[in-house]
């Protein structure tokens, strides 16, 4: 089944699978394992093939001060001081960083006291009938995000002799987590979210690259039932840029973070299909496929009535809350100029499709042509 958000409520991680599932490995050709069929033939032709005059640069994503409930605000710091801790000390380690220690930093989020930190993030504050809209889909994304991975990663750790190999994409992951949070909570780290602001252009090395190859544990209960190691496979042809400063690309992060978790949470035979390609010479669609079972896929057809794309709506889920997708579709909807996520669904900003036993989701996002776009 692949609905429901990227980590529904943080629970204990248990019972990983052996080495030989972790890490993140390149390959010389990282389209040799892809196999377009059904997955990503004849996807629809875009509708959004001018991106607006004026190019949105992540900005107003912010929670206001204030609605984060103070019990949340300080588990958040805590857990944002380990994450960047753990980047730091990696960056001041290169070119030959303490793997060991870096390892133990990794460990620590499936540990106390992280790990009750993040179990309960947000509760306080969800626990207001009045919370908006927007306050439920970014609590979802400060929990979820790259913590889905990083805890397994954690896990995994505490049982294998640290590596380069095993360590990296756990650190890589830690930074994308950290930046997700300070484009959320600003107040968290002003220096820092200044900086994200920044004028940077950022490229398929920084936004894509990162995940071809990449391998997620898995777990045998994560509270909401097993999770396969899953590797995602890279198919990104186009080597353009995608964001114009790093609070534009971490908010690209937290939309390809829900659908790359979802598809590795829900995948049926362990991959997980990124494709990449240039449909406008102004637009990029970003593509994300899994395998599924054929119950799976009636159900979904049945749950949207046949209008796959309205899983970016959000509300369908099977055991989750149902707004993984529906905040990729408020993040897209924000680059074309938009309000609402249900707009995005209707210019085809994002969307889905069952074909068989292929689930296939993407989104529209405006090719950065320049570094110096006026922001609005």
């Amino acid at each position: 089944m692949y609905l429901g958000p990227i980590m529904p409520d943080p629970v204990p991680v248990r019972s990983l699978p052996s080495s030989s599932q972790g890490g993140a490995r390149r390959r010389t050709n990282p389209c040799a394992c892809m196999n377009p069929e059904p997955f990503f033939v004849d996807l629809p032709e875009p509708s959004l093939a001018t991106p607006p005059t004026m190019r949105w640069f992540g900005d107003g994503l912010e929670i206001p001060a204030g609605a984060i409930m103070q019990r949340d605000l300080e588990d958040l710091q805590l857990l944002y001081g380990a994450l960047v801790g753990c980047y730091e000390r990696w960056l001041e380690g290169r070119p030959s960083p303490d793997w060991a220690e870096l390892a133990r930093r990794i460990q620590g989020f499936d540990e106390s006291p992280l790990r009750e930190a993040l179990e309960r993030l947000g509760l306080v504050t969800l626990g207001d009938p009045d919370a908006s809209p927007v306050l439920r889909r970014a609590l979802h994304d400060l929990r979820g995000g790259a913590f889905f991975a990083l805890r397994m990663y954690g896990t995994l750790l505490a049982d294998e002799v640290p590596s380069e190999e095993l360590v990296q994409p756990a650190v890589l992951l830690a930074r994308d987590q950290a930046k997700l949070v300070r484009s959320l909570v600003p107040q968290i780290d002003p220096e820092g979210h200044r900086r994200d602001r920044e004028e940077k252009a950022h490229g398929m090395d920084e936004l894509v690259d990162k995940w071809d190859g990449f391998e997620f544990p898995g777990v045998e209960d994560d509270g909401a039932g097993r999770i396969r190691p899953a590797t995602v496979e890279v198919d990104a042809a186009w080597r353009g840029a995608l964001a114009a400063r790093c609070l534009e690309a971490a908010a690209l992060d937290r939309v390809l973070y829900n659908m790359i978790n979802n598809a590795a949470r829900f995948t049926s035979d362990g991959r997980v299909r990124l494709l990449v390609e240039l449909v406008t010479p102004t637009t990029v669609r970003i593509a994300v496929a899994n395998s599924i079972e054929a119950a799976q896929g009636s159900w979904i057809e049945q749950e949207t009535e046949g209008e796959v794309s309205r899983l970016f709506l959000g509300g369908s889920t099977r055991g989750g809350q149902g707004v993984g997708l529906q905040a990729a579709a408020a993040i897209v909807a924000r680059a074309w100029g938009q309000v609402m996520p249900g707009e995005a669904v209707e210019t085809g900003a994002v969307g889905a499709r069952v074909r068989g036993e292929a689930f296939t989701a993407w989104i529209v996002w405006p090719a950065l042509l320049g570094t110096s776009a006026a922001a609005r």
